[in-house]
């Protein structure tokens, strides 16, 4: 079994390991290929960086980033993102905060940025039910990230 050392470049990140095993019969030689990735324990935080489009926006979120949410209501279901929650302590952003536009709707209980150059929106702010902030990150602006892999929990916004 050989393994690739990309594999566990940046800190043991998610990526792909590529797991090549031979196996052998009495007529031919096969070659097979499992695209998996090593397995972080219950509770271990990940650095994960992401970004808009156009790169406007950056930051970087630390996290175990095993579900998210898949949500239906009205704004979500267009803007077609996967949101992970997290305290909002654990996002850094690392461009300032005058390139994100914002916006809120409903009971403007949740800022809602996104890049005024390329529309992308990379994250949300608000708070939960105990008043702590948190931030619902969108899966589909990190880098690195295998979208296929998560568990999507479906949430039902629309009957909000």
């Amino acid at each position: 079994m050989a393994r690739t050392r990309s594999a566990y470049k940046n800190n043991n990140r998610w990526l792909k390991e590529i797991i090549i095993r031979r196996f052998l019969s009495k007529t031919s030689f096969q070659l097979a290929v499992w695209y998996t990735r090593p397995s972080a324990k219950k509770g271990d935080q990940m650095k994960y960086k992401g970004s808009c489009h156009c790169g406007n926006i950056r930051f970087e979120v630390e996290g175990d980033l095993d579900n998210v949410m898949d949500c239906n209501c009205s704004f979500c279901s267009k803007r077609g993102s996967l949101m992970w929650f997290v305290p909002r302590q654990q996002v850094h952003l690392k461009t300032p905060e005058e390139n994100m536009s914002t916006y809120q709707f409903g009971a403007h209980t949740i800022k809602h940025h996104f890049c005024p150059k390329c529309g992308c929106a990379p994250f949300g702010e608000g708070t939960d039910r105990g008043g702590n902030a948190m931030a619902a990150v969108n899966a589909r602006c990190l880098e690195e990230v295998e979208v296929p892999e998560l568990t999507v929990t479906p949430f039902d916004g629309r009957s909000l």
